[in-house]
């Protein structure tokens, strides 16, 4: 009886790392987690060949889910260029796609923690108001991700984390937006504010009353994302290159002036200034229609096109009050960590 006893207090405590929170983005990944733990990553991953020397892959990108080897993010672009996978649909879930995207994003939030046992984090993740909305495809969500992990690394090592249900907590995405704008602008916590979530894909609005969620009021654009600016200029460079380059591939570019194909420079501003206007058009339009029969106070933007959209928007909604989240980008998993994480 001693001994048993004296094993049972040896054994590693579960988990230091007690809260995750989770934006898995159709174009970009963000995490947060205890620590000061922080990883953004591009959505996009690949299965590396059985001629790969996974020895010397680098270890936050790559891991071994159920045998095989797949590199996510930047290291899918080097170590798995032929057999990228994105999956830029709505459709993404609670598909085997997304549970491995889920999966690496466990392995970045736990690092080189190896070897202390199993652990049960407590995560909060952001998925699409649309997708929220329907409480049957939550569940499904949440019984796709929940359950154990075990996952190798390229030390030759295993990280082992179990989800349970009750652990893991689902949000509209847009409302960790709101919990950090509201920690910083008072303004923001009273009257109806929209959150505009411009993501890669859709420009989702959620709806806050007086600081209490309103979900009768969500609507979603499903072609009013940022993609639509990367399509547009992928169409010009096509027609100016004679070479079709995927928007996907486009997007990590927009900042730049030109985008070099084949070791020729074309250049995209021109063509990137009409699309974004192009662009807030329709969504000025699709938040009027939206705020019809609303007494709407103001409007926070968040996710990658928040400051891209912002100035037009401005202008186009006057008089109503337009403003930026706290780091928009990551500001659904800096307001989602403060509901586990503090």
């Amino acid at each position: 009886m001693g001994k048993k006893q004296t094993a049972a207090r040896t054994l590693p405590h579960p988990t230091e790392i007690q809260a995750i929170s989770l934006d898995l983005g159709n174009g970009y990944c963000n995490l947060m987690a205890d620590g000061g733990i922080s990883a953004d990553w591009r959505s996009v991953q690949g299965r590396l060949s059985d001629a790969t020397r996974f020895n010397d892959l680098p270890f936050d990108d790559v891991i071994n889910i159920s045998g095989v080897w797949w590199a996510f993010g930047a290291g899918a672009y080097t170590y798995a260029a032929r057999s990228l996978e994105d999956f830029p649909a709505t459709n993404r879930y609670f598909s085997e796609w997304y549970k491995r995207l889920f999966t690496y994003a466990l392995h970045r939030a736990y690092g080189v923690r190896l070897g202390e046992g199993i652990f049960y984090p407590r995560v909060v993740l952001s998925i699409p108001a649309g997708i929220f909305a329907n409480e049957d495809v939550v569940q499904r969500v949440k019984e796709s991700l929940a359950g154990d992990y075990q996952i190798g690394t390229t030390r030759g090592s295993e990280l082992r984390v179990k989800i349970e249900d009750g652990n893991l907590q689902i949000i509209p995405e847009g409302a960790g937006s709101y919990i950090a704008t509201a920690t910083q602008n008072q303004i923001v916590q009273s009257g109806l504010w929209y959150v505009g979530d411009g993501g890669y894909l859709t420009f989702d609005v959620i709806a806050f009353r007086d600081g209490d969620y309103a979900p009768d009021l969500s609507v979603s654009d499903a072609a009013a994302g940022m993609r639509y600016v990367a399509a547009a200029v992928s169409r010009k460079l096509h027609a100016a290159a004679g070479n079709e380059v995927r928007p996907e591939d486009i997007d990590p570019y927009l900042t730049c002036d030109a985008i070099t194909i084949n070791g020729r420079a074309y250049p995209i501003g021109e063509h990137r200034a009409t699309a974004i206007c192009q662009l807030v058009e329709r969504v000025a339009g699709f938040i009027t229609r939206s705020m019809s029969g609303q007494n709407l106070t103001g409007i926070i933007l968040t996710g990658g096109g928040a400051e891209v959209l912002r100035t037009g928007l401005e202008q186009a909604l006057v008089p109503l009050t337009v403003i930026v989240a706290p780091n928009p980008r990551r500001a659904n998993v800096l307001g989602g960590f403060a509901l586990i994480g503090g």
